[in-house]
């Protein structure tokens, strides 16, 4: 899912509060019945649902386990009574508006209706859908929202969210259910949702995790405005000194905003011709529980041959990587034989790479420069080919030039079939108007529109029709139908109710009364007998190249005159070398450009001025990481002091001012030289005790290479104090 979606949804979640009211009545609890009112307040406004009934599962047939889910939560549990709610349907039978719904509010309360209908509709509308689909099969349809309260969805999504995606407390699961299948004796019942409940992992909540735990991420990167600085300027430098992230956060920032504009789907299962362009011989990747390395050695017709640091070569059909990748094999508790952890690290890879390229098309590229590179490495340069025995000289685009172009391709492509567009949609809006003009003329000369014999259009304006039925009680005024919804409609070129209540941009009262935008689209049809196709536009593609270690190059020779080009987007300018007989070479406004630099690296030269205006430079700074298993505060704070005076007030407020301790060198900021975060998470792993390695290998030999340079100016307090660092081992 996207991340700026992900970011959406925990936003609307956590402003929405949840009061549960205790209604039940003696009588009701000796029948093991519970039943409560829930308060939904959102927006400074308050609804109020009928009453809710639930039952303890031992009064409940077809329960799967009941024994086990009362000893697991060691309390009573309760579920959806269906007694008391006909709610529970098979794949395909769900009306979530007209069963649901209207069991829970009263009937006239179209702005709580309305509200509901945000929270669980269809796939595309509904916001619990919309986070919890992709962990759950495409045959689950409605079972979520139809076999449970929705209140208590949202109270199991807002702990996530409170969480930051890590584990909550049980009593969250209790009362939801993962699905209903409807008779225990075919193995089809009702069974908890909860993840380890005898066993069990549910891809459902387990991703839910995982979409709030990204969506937290790039909250971090939106605070400091990373991404609006991308969009604006086209080109950012991440710098800081060693473990703050840098290029962990260029592949984040790149990935989502690569993807902003995609409307990618991870495809359920893959061919041989999704595997072969994502695997290359001397590819390094890392095992599905990133516990080791693997290499591919050789790419065979049928095969993929692996080796990892310690086993011998192995050889993959490409039939059991495409299974391993259906069944998702890298999940918890899947792998049983023996070439299973080979298989599905190749099909998890695949499974974590496959939305960067659509078709052959690669939306990201990663090139890491160093002192010896050049522009020919670059832009563009002169390669040998040879012929017949005979060499020629033969100049091609490199990285840069190459993806520049592929860039500029997607940009006209879009630029060309918009104007296009543009033209249609004109042609449309005039033929819209007519018809407009036409209905209303008739209301004018016949007082009504009928839509159905008992339905009519009966009044308008400048922005809606006015229609309404002759025997409604619920909306005797009548309900609003406006030329805005009718113009989504009418361009889907649908007219049948059920494909209009799915379309993705109309409003929730529009799907939920569809069946008149229906007789609407009927009657435009013949009104406009040859339709007007409007065609889509090409979907314009944000291309992100990310240049890690960014000064370690001689910048002004490998750029050249694209120096001019990285201001002047969409310009031309003249290359040393012609490709194809065209000198010329343009960086085109889609194309964004996102930077590493080390400041504590002073063995590099520095970024002239001509190309630091051109870029946006971004401090990275070690932050806290509280929520991140294994970060080790207190060494954190301890190595911190080498560098700031004032570590504590930091960790409560990371936006103050950064007071330089009394060792560090006036010649240089703490934000260029203090040692990141990343050294400071010390997860085990395998058995090894990783903190020693980090501290006495990493930590320790950097520090004394800074007392080395003069980065610290009191030699002796500093060697000091690392001496006092070896307590930690």
């Amino acid at each position: 899912m996207d991340a700026h979606k992900i970011i959406e949804l925990i936003k609307f979640f956590k402003s929405i509060n949840i009061i549960e009211t205790d209604v039940t009545s003696d009588e009701e609890r000796k029948r093991g019945q519970l039943t409560v009112i829930v308060t939904y307040k959102y927006n400074d406004k308050e609804y109020n649902t009928k009453k809710l009934y639930y039952r303890n599962i031992v009064n409940l047939d077809e329960i799967s386990h009941a024994k086990e889910v009362i000893k697991y939560f060691g309390a009573p549990v309760y579920w959806l009574d269906i007694q008391k709610h006909n709610w529970p349907k098979g794949s395909g039978e769900s009306d979530l508006d007209h069963i649901v719904v209207d069991d829970m509010i009263n009937q006239e309360d179209d702005e709580f209706r309305s509200f509901l209908l945000q929270l669980a509709n269809n796939a595309k509308t509904g916001k619990i859908q919309q986070f919890t689909a992709e962990g759950r099969p495409n045959q689950y349809h409605h079972n979520f929202e139809n076999n449970n309260h929705w209140h208590d969805i949202i109270n199991l999504i807002k702990a996530f969210i409170d969480s930051k995606g890590k584990d909550i407390d049980k009593k969250y699961y209790s009362r939801l259910i993962y699905n209903w299948d409807g008779n225990k004796n075919t193995q089809r019942a009702r069974s908890t949702l909860s993840n380890d409940a005898y066993g069990r992992n549910l891809s459902l909540t387990r991703r839910l995790q995982e979409n709030i735990k990204l969506g937290f991420k790039m909250m971090d990167i939106q605070n400091e405005n990373i991404l609006e600085i991308l969009k604006l300027k086209k080109q950012i430098i991440l710098q800081g000194a060693p473990g703050t992230g840098k290029t962990y956060l260029a592949k984040l920032i790149a990935s989502q905003f690569a993807k902003e504009k995609q409307s990618f789907v991870q495809p359920s299962s893959i061919q041989d011709f999704d595997i072969f362009p994502l695997l290359k011989e001397g590819l390094i990747i890392s095992s599905s529980g990133n516990k080791t390395k693997y290499t591919i050695t050789r790419i065979n017709k049928s095969s993929i041959s692996i080796i990892g640091d310690t086993t011998k070569e192995r050889d993959i059909s490409l039939n059991s990587i495409a299974s391993a990748y259906k069944e998702k094999l890298w999940e918890p508790g899947k792998q049983k034989n023996g070439l299973d952890p080979y298989t599905s690290s190749l099909a998890k890879y695949i499974y974590d790479n496959i939305a960067n390229k659509q078709g052959d098309e690669e939306l990201i590229k990663l090139v890491q420069f160093h002192p010896s590179y050049t522009y020919e490495d670059f832009v563009r340069g002169i390669i040998i080919e040879t012929a017949s025995g005979v060499p020629e000289y033969k100049s091609i685009n490199k990285t840069l030039g190459d993806f520049a172009n592929r860039a500029l391709e997607n940009w006209n492509s879009y630029i060309l079939e918009k104007e296009e567009r543009a033209g249609t949609l004109q042609q449309e809006k005039s033929k819209f108007k007519q018809f407009i003009d036409h209905i209303q003329q008739e209301i004018d000369e016949n007082g009504k529109y009928m839509l159905t014999e008992n339905v009519y259009l009966l009044e308008y304006d400048d922005i809606r029709f006015k229609y309404k039925g002759d025997n409604w009680n619920a909306h005797p005024s009548g309900l609003n139908m406006k030329y805005s919804e009718l113009r989504k409609v009418f361009n889907s070129g649908l007219i049948e109710r059920s494909e209009i209540k799915e379309l993705k941009d109309i409003e929730i009262l529009t799907s939920s009364h569809a069946t008149y935008y229906t007789k609407m689209a009927e009657q435009f049809a013949k009104f406009v007998p040859q339709k007007i196709i409007i065609p889509e536009p090409s979907e314009l593609k944000n291309y992100v190249l990310i240049i890690d270690e960014i000064n370690r190059a001689n910048l002004p020779s490998v750029l050249g005159e694209l120096i001019y080009a990285l201001e002047y987007r969409g310009e031309k300018v003249n290359s040393m070398y012609a490709v194809d007989g065209d000198s010329s070479l343009i960086l085109p406004p889609n194309l964004y450009i996102i930077g590493t630099m080390n400041t504590a690296d002073r063995s590099v030269g520095l970024i002239d001025y001509a190309i630091r205006r051109r870029f946006a430079f971004v401090d990275m700074l070690p932050k806290v990481l509280p929520d991140t298993d294994g970060f080790n505060i207190e060494l954190f704070k301890k190595v911190s002091s080498f560098f700031i005076s004032n570590i504590d007030e930091y960790i409560a407020d990371e936006k103050c001012k950064l007071i330089p301790s009394d060792i560090l060198s006036e010649e240089f900021r703490p934000e260029d030289v203090w040692i990141g975060h990343s050294y400071f998470i010390m997860n085990d792993k395998d058995g090894v005790d990783i903190s020693k390695i980090r501290i006495k290998y990493e930590i320790i030999p950097i520090l004394k290479e800074y007392v080395k340079d003069g980065i610290f100016k009191e030699k002796t307090a500093a060697e000091a104090m690392i001496d006092n660092l070896l307590s930690y081992l």
